[in-house]
């Protein structure tokens, strides 16, 4: 018996299918879709087991990829928030080596463990993680703005990496990365640049503007803004 109740996560002109809800706790064999290509998965855990049945799915097969990501769901909403960042590294690292056997070129690979990880990571209190979580996002983002609106994740990492600039009070990089954020959709920026227009002007200076291509460490720059 296959089950397969997907859903689709869009990351450029790429989807990302994971069954997680049928799939894993279907209790038999299950298919996974990654860029439309199968990947089977033996059967995983019932929706009434507990953390030991993820543990155990995951022992039989350790590249489990729905027992890792629902694993690091089921510590993150037990507020575990180390060992939901641990179990969703390892999730987005046997993603990455399951999409580079199937010659995924880089820039198009899955960002959804990348995501949880920068999320955890400032729960965490960890800023540099988070940024290295975020600016590993941006390497897979589009150049196409369209095409990076369809990816929730880009926008989020925007947003992560304007907080922590602006924290540091490293102005431009966060008036850089708001202005982004609003440009693919968001509008939790706000904030930001409010709180950068009012610096500035304690400052007596106003916040300098860098294009996309200009005034980023090579490290940061969102792959959107390159040419």
């Amino acid at each position: 018996m296959t089950t397969t109740t997907p859903s689709t996560l869009i990351r450029g002109a790429c989807a990302l299918t994971l069954l997680l809800t049928g799939a894993l706790f279907g209790g038999c064999t299950t298919v996974e879709k990654i860029n439309g290509v199968e990947y089977p998965v033996e059967d995983g855990p019932r929706e009434d087991e507990t953390e030991t049945a993820l543990l155990e799915a995951i022992e039989e097969n350790d590249d489990n990829l729905q027992a890792w990501y629902a694993l690091g769901d089921h510590y993150e909403k037990g507020l575990r928030d180390q060992e939901a960042y641990n179990a969703f590294r390892n999730f987005q690292v046997r993603l990455d080596a399951a999409e580079a056997k199937r010659k995924v070129e880089y820039p198009q690979r899955a960002t959804l463990g990348l995501d949880a990880m920068a999320r955890l990571a400032l729960k965490l209190r960890s800023a540099d993680a988070a940024k290295a979580s975020s600016v590993e996002v941006l390497k897979r983002q589009p150049k196409s703005l369209k095409l990076a609106k369809n990816n929730p994740h880009f926008r989020l990492a925007h947003l992560r990496l304007a907080q922590i600039y602006f924290a540091r009070e490293e102005d431009e990089q966060a008036h850089l990365h708001a202005m982004i954020h609003k440009e693919l959709g968001g509008k939790d920026s706000d904030g930001i640049l409010i709180g950068l227009d009012e610096r500035s002007r304690r400052k007596g200076k106003s916040v300098v503007q860098p294009s996309h291509e200009q005034g980023q460490d090579e490290k940061s720059k969102p792959a959107g803004s390159r040419k």
